[in-house]
């Protein structure tokens, strides 16, 4: 990996040699190990060690590119298999700030991680030998299902936070407009008396 680079994204070394372990294991150790890496095995969120998107997605670059460039076979099918963690992870991400109460800032997150599943995976579809591609496209296509679930979910509680607060504040103002009439309506009748 490149000095230099190493130096804009810090993590990006450590990363990278952790995808290279990854490659090649069973796919549940390895999506574990993953969620792991990136800091999501816990309900808190990434803490401060987890690598950035932009981290992840330069040594995922670098990973990527070190087994295309192999031209080895077995390097070549690990391709599919990063790119399934990925997704894997990225629908654990979907699924974590679709609980109840999560900052909206989990949502940007998940939403930065989508971008970069679906970049990466643009480009590994682009690169990869032909003979590969079929196994990718099937197994990304089941990946998108589960994608499609785990963004609906988190859609429809943030649109259900944000029904709940519109609700909340509409009472609330209601609440001050019948409190307004109430006491304007106690003035209107004193007026009356002292007339």
């Amino acid at each position: 990996m490149d000095e230099r680079a190493g130096e804009v994204w810090r993590r990006a070394p450590s990363v990278y040699e952790k995808l290279d372990r990854l490659a090649g294991r069973p796919k549940h150790e390895a999506n574990k190990d993953l969620l792991a890496l990136l800091g999501i095995t816990s309900a808190a969120g990434a803490s401060d060690a987890s690598p950035s998107v932009d981290e992840f997605e330069y040594a995922m670059h670098m990973a990527v590119m070190r087994r295309l460039e192999s031209e080895d076979d077995t390097n070549l099918d690990e391709i599919a298999d990063m790119l399934d963690a990925i997704a894997s992870a990225v629908v654990e991400l979907f699924e974590r700030a679709s609980a109840p109460g999560m900052p909206s800032a989990e949502t940007e997150r998940c939403s930065a991680w989508w971008r970069m599943l679906l970049s990466m995976a643009e480009d590994i579809a682009r690169l990869i030998p032909v003979e590969f591609l079929g196994r990718l496209v099937s197994d990304f296509e089941l990946s998108l299902v589960s994608l499609r679930a785990a963004y609906l979910k988190l859609a429809t509680q943030r649109l259900s936070e944000f029904d709940a607060q519109r609700e909340a504040d509409a009472k609330v103002a209601e609440d001050t407009e019948a409190a307004a009439v109430a006491v304007g309506g106690g003035e209107v009748k004193e007026k009356e008396k002292d007339s």
